[in-house]
């Protein structure tokens, strides 16, 4: 098992996105199955 340092932190290589930052159609893609509006995938 690989042991991470006590001292690392994880930073995502892809920021949160908003609607307005978000590439054109990853909403709605996701919201029309049946997501929870204000839900987004990551």
């Amino acid at each position: 098992m690989l042991q991470i340092p006590q001292n690392y932190i994880h930073t995502r290589s892809t920021p949160f996105w908003n609607k307005q930052t978000a590439p054109a159609g990853i909403f709605e893609r996701h919201l029309d199955k049946g997501t929870r509006p204000g839900v987004y995938p990551r």
